[in-house]
This record gives C-alpha cells, sequence and structure tokens, in this order.
C-alpha cells in the first residue's frame, strides 16, 4: 500500500476524532483552538482528494468529487469547519466502504498453472525416468499412471485407453482411444497405464492454451464505472449553475457558498455504494459471493444466460438411470449381481453400482473368478454361473448371444446414455442405463429466469449431439451446441453480445469454462469444490451445487440496482430543493449542513432496504 493509500485510509479515523476534540473544546469556549484543529483537519484530510481529481483531470474524467472538493473549500471560506468536515467524513467513508464491497474477494488466477503436472515419466534408453514437464520435448515417449493428468498433448501408442476429457472438453462420460489417436493435455488417465508419444511442448499444450484465453478474457473485460458517475455531470454542472446564479441576481457570495454547502453529493456517493454491499452481504449469506460492484450491475441487467452442462446442469458423475429385466431377474436381483460383480473394480461404472446398491440396501453375493477386461467389462461367476457385465465384446466367442447383445446395444445407442449388459452365456439377462446425474431444481430455475426476463437460455456442452439433444429437452432448453471446446463457449459468448444480448450471464465450473467465464459481463461459477481457473475467471461464484442459486443472484442484483437508483434519485431531489433554498438564503450554513445530513441518512437508510429482501 502506497503513503497515499494510507493517509486515505486514516483520514475518517482522523476526521471522527478531531470532531470529538472539537466539540470538547468548544464546550470548554474555546472556539479559536477548536477552529484551528478542525480547519487544520479537514485541510489536511482534503490532500488525497484534491490528488485525485487532479489525476481524473489529467486523464480527462469528470466525477462528483468537484462538488466535493468546493463544497469543504465552501466551508473553510465560511468558517463552517464542522460541515466541512462532516462533508469529507462522508466522502471518505464511502469511498472505504465502496473500496471493500468491490475487493471482498481474493485473487486467485494465479492458482490456475498449479492444476497442471509439474512431473512426467519418460523413457529414455528403455529406462523410465521423472522429470520436470517443461524438459519434455516432442517425440518423447512417457507413461501416464491411472489417475494421473496427460502433462502435455501426444498421440497414444497404447493399444487402448479409457480417459476422461472433463477438464478440456467438459465430456461428462470416459472416452476410450486407440491406438494413433490424439489426447490432449489436462485430461485423466481412468484405468491402466498408457503411453504417448509427443506432440507437443507443454508451452503449446491444450491446457495451456486455456490458461492463455483465461488472461486474454481478463484483459478484455472493461471496469466497474461507480454508479454515481453515470450522473455526477448533470448534477455537478446543475449545483454550479445554480450557485453561479445565486451569486450574480443578489450580489451576495454567501448564497453560492450556501447552494454548495447544501450540494455535497454525499447521496450520490453513499447509495451505490451500501446498496451493493448489502446485496453482497445478502448473498454471501445464501453462499453467493459477488466478487465486485460491476457483477451485481451487469447481473441485474443481463439479457441472456449460458449454462455449461456437466457439473453445472448436472453433477458430472455418473448414476443408475434405470434397470431393464428381461424375465429371468427382477431389476433388483439385477443391481444385486451387478454389485456384487463390480465390488472388485474401481471403474467409475462400478462407483454408480456401489452407490445405488448401498442406497438401497441391497446385500452382495459372493462372487469368484473375478477378472476384468479393459474397456469392455467384467466376468464372475455368481451362484455357480458365469456372468459377464459390460458390453457385447465381452462375450463375442458365443455367437448366439454376441448378436442379441449388440441388437439391444445398438438399439439403446441412440438415447445418448452409457449402457451396461448382463450377460450369461446363453442370454442376455438384462442391462443397466446410466446417465449423468441432472441437478435438482434446474427446470424450477430456468422458469424462474425466465420470468426475470431472461428468456434467451443457452446450453453448452462437451457431450455428443445425442445426450446434448436429450439434456436439452428434458429441460426445456431451446438452443443448445453439442461437441464444446473451450474456444467454442467463449465463441458463443461474443456471438450473443454482438446479436445484442449484453449483459450475458455464463454459468459454469471447471477449467474448461474458464475463457467463458472470464469473457462474460457476468460468469458465474458453481459448486465449492469448482477449480481455481473457474473460481478466478467468474466473477461471482456460487460455493453450493445449488442451480437454484443462480436466480437468487439474479433477483439480489436486480433488487441492488432498483434500491441504488432509487436512493440516488431521492437523494439528488431533496438536493435540489436545499440548493434552491440555498439560493435564496432561506437558512444559514449550520442549518444547510444539518439538513444536509438528514439527506444522508434518508439515502443510507433507504439503501439498506436491500437488506429486507426475502429469498424463498
Amino acid at each position: 500500500m502506497n503513503k497515499l493509500a494510507q493517509l486515505k485510509l486514516v483520514v475518517p479515523i482522523i476526521i471522527i476524532l478531531a470532531i470529538v476534540v472539537y466539540a470538547l473544546l468548544w464546550s470548554s469556549n474555546q472556539n479559536n483552538v477548536a477552529d484551528i484543529v478542525l480547519g487544520s483537519v479537514v485541510i489536511v484530510g482534503t490532500i488525497p482528494l484534491v490528488f485525485d481529481i487532479v489525476g481524473s483531470f489529467l486523464k480527462r474524467k469528470f466525477g462528483v468529487d468537484y462538488i466535493a472538493i468546493t463544497g469543504i473549500l465552501a466551508s473553510l471560506l465560511l468558517g463552517e469547519y464542522l460541515a466541512g468536515a462532516i462533508i469529507l467524513l462522508m466522502l471518505s467513508g464511502g469511498e472505504l466502504l465502496e473500496e471493500y464491497a468491490y475487493k471482498r474477494s481474493g485473487n486467485e488466477l494465479k492458482k490456475l498453472l498449479s492444476l497442471e503436472p509439474q512431473v512426467a515419466h519418460r523413457y529414455s534408453k528403455d529406462k523410465l525416468q521423472d522429470i520436470n514437464v517443461k524438459e519434455v520435448q516432442v517425440n518423447d515417449l512417457l507413461l501416464i499412471k491411472p489417475g494421473e493428468v496427460v502433462p502435455v498433448d501426444g498421440v497414444l501408442t497404447s493399444s487402448e485407453a479409457s480417459l476422461t476429457e472433463a477438464n478440456i472438453t467438459g465430456e461428462s462420460l470416459p472416452v476410450t482411444k486407440v491406438a494413433g489417436d490424439q489426447i490432449y493435455s489436462g485430461t485423466v488417465v481412468m484405468d491402466n497405464s498408457v503411453q504417448m508419444t509427443v506432440t507437443s511442448s507443454s508451452e503449446n499444450s491444450k491446457y495451456q492454451q486455456i490458461i492463455a484465453l483465461v488472461k486474454e478474457a481478463e484483459k478484455n473485460k472493461a471496469p466497474f464505472v461507480r454508479m454515481a458517475d453515470k450522473y455526477s455531470i448533470f448534477f455537478t454542472i446543475s449545483a454550479f449553475l445554480i450557485a453561479g446564479l445565486a451569486w450574480m441576481i443578489s450580489g451576495d457570495p454567501l448564497r453560492a457558498l450556501l447552494v454548495l454547502v447544501v450540494a455535497t453529493p454525499c447521496p450520490l456517493i453513499l447509495a451505490a455504494p451500501i446498496a451493493f454491499a448489502s446485496g453482497i452481504s445478502i448473498g454471501a449469506g445464501r453462499g453467493i459471493i459477488f466478487k465486485s460492484g460491476q457483477s451485481i450491475e451487469s447481473l441485474g441487467k443481463a439479457k441472456a444466460i449460458i449454462f455449461d452442462k456437466t457439473g453445472t446442469l448436472t453433477f458430472g458423475k455418473l448414476a443408475v438411470e434405470s434397470v431393464i429385466s428381461l424375465g429371468k431377474y427382477s431389476e433388483q436381483e439385477l443391481i444385486q449381481l451387478t454389485y456384487s460383480a463390480e465390488l472388485h473394480s474401481i471403474h467409475i461404472i462400478a462407483k454408480a453400482i456401489k452407490e445405488h446398491a448401498e442406497k438401497a440396501n441391497i446385500a452382495a453375493l459372493n462372487a469368484t473368478n473375478v477378472s476384468e477386461d479393459f474397456g469392455l467389462g467384467l466376468r464372475a461367476i455368481i451362484n455357480e454361473t458365469q456372468l459377464f457385465f459390460g458390453k457385447p465384446a465381452l462375450v463375442k466367442e458365443y455367437d448366439s448371444i454376441h448378436s442379441q447383445a449388440r441388437a439391444i446395444y445398438e438399439q439403446n445407442k441412440s438415447e445418448g446414455l452409457m449402457l451396461m449388459l448382463i450377460m450369461s452365456q446363453s442370454e442376455v439377462l438384462g442391462y443397466i442405463k446410466f446417465s449423468d446425474q441432472a441437478r435438482p431444481d434446474v427446470a424450477a430455475t430456468l422458469k424462474k429466469l425466465s420470468k426475470l426476463g431472461i428468456t434467451k437460455q443457452v446450453m453448452l456442452t462437451g457431450d455428443n449431439e445425442t445426450t446434448a439433444a436429450r439434456i436439452a429437452k428434458a429441460y426445456d432448453i431451446k438452443e443448445y451446441q453439442s461437441k464444446c471446446l473451450p474456444e467454442d463457449k467463449l465463441n458463443m459468448v461474443k456471438r450473443l453480445k454482438e446479436q445484442g444480448f449484453s449483459p450475458v450471464i455464463m454459468v459454469g465450473d471447471g477449467v474448461n469454462d474458464a475463457p467463458a467465464l472470464a469473457a462474460a459481463d457476468a460468469g458465474i461459477a458453481i459448486g465449492v469444490l469448482g477449480t481455481s481457473a473457474s473460481t478466478e475467471a467468474g466473477s461471482i461464484v456460487i460455493t453450493s451445487e445449488n442451480i437454484s442459486r443462480v436466480a437468487d443472484a439474479v433477483i439480489v442484483s436486480r433488487r441492488v440496482l432498483f434500491i441504488a437508483k432509487q436512493s440516488i434519485f431521492v437523494g439528488m431531489g431533496l438536493s435540489f430543493i436545499l440548493m434552491f433554498a440555498g439560493a435564496f438564503g432561506m437558512f444559514i450554513p449550520v442549518v444547510g449542513a444539518l439538513a444536509q445530513e438528514v439527506i444522508d441518512v434518508i439515502v443510507i437508510v433507504n439503501a439498506l432496504r436491500v437488506k429486507g429482501l426475502k429469498l424463498a
């Protein structure tokens, strides 16, 4: 913190102490000493404001601070030191309150880099060595172990690999890659260790491209403009014009000074930050963190909203969608058989089956000779029966059952769900459908947003067209785009702005959403477990996984904007009444200062009405 900033910080404290001393000296009939003490403090406290005004003038920026400085100087010239001190206190205190409201969220952009792997396993003369990722070169042969993040872009050299690309594409389900397929940095190896040949350095990898997009989007985001400044030119010119005319017509400079004393812009300066701070307080209590005043303003005026699907409209993890029995076993028995076998697996399907069975209090049977065919499924003997759990290829040696399994698999493929067949050596016993688990209240939230006037609703996903269409239909979303990469999401934000839908809201949770979150007028990062990238890129963070908080954030923002503007207009209106009264000499400076403080109280109380907002 520089010396000027430190001085601005202590000004309100010094002024309060000086007013106390002034009152004590005045009560002791030491009027001259009291005036000198308070007048000196006001002069010193005005120095930071003078520097700000000079800086603003050099940058050709016009603000209400011009009136404040003139009002303080007028108070000093009139010998109304207490009035000048109060004006300075309200002005400096308002600045501190505003800064607090806009800087309450910390900067975590630097944590983005910590998400990428630091070590790579490279083969060198048939030996495996751990090296720094930055040392990886094109054509190097790397090993990636289960659960590890792919460090750089490359081509798969192993015969097959199961990967999750959620960090890059947002694809909710794991994808199977075969030898020769491109794999990207940021993806995670699911099962067995795999080998890859490097095609790009770490600096040019897909993950680093995402980081670059976030930084570029952050640079292109316009700075927040204080709401008061939008009305400052009119208010300032009007105040000086009334003061000038009062002096010119009456011939008495006291009339001009009276106008300037009551024309201090405290209502303008205080209304917005108090309303915004109240909104931030309400949001925090509901798990909604507004990181700046601009985020509230943009969200309150939003015309369109974009949702990432995976991890936002859905939880981003598999769940049992339905169980279909083909006659021999009941649905519960099929789950029991599958659960008994999947207890021996760490695959994501196994996790979904375990959660479903345990929730239903289903006990496992004894499963023997359990073996897993990578990418295909499980084999197990349960109740002296050889069973298969997985894809049709698992029973390809049994021609009759293999053709039946393939027919069922292809028939259900169009639904966009993951399918597990349960088979014996002679027949298909049934199958289980898995889907990305939907968040509750999504449909209700979308309807609420429509009632709030945000009818332009778009869903983006890295999923295939079939899955995207199914989800969009379930939520009655008219516009969606599938197979999205981070740059596609960023382009959608830009496109909606160009089409006149600004301000645009973007709601997401992952690294792949970060560029779009940063570029949107209001980026909402949802989920307390969201990545640092999305948390930093988003201007609003929802700490829970409750999607209804998105609508709540819009409601709070609109309430803040309404009351902030109302407070400004009420304050300006009452100030104009006092200015005209001062121009006709209807009160003395002390009365004017007191009347101005009444206006300040009215504005503050009205702005605090934001805190009375009740959310469902």
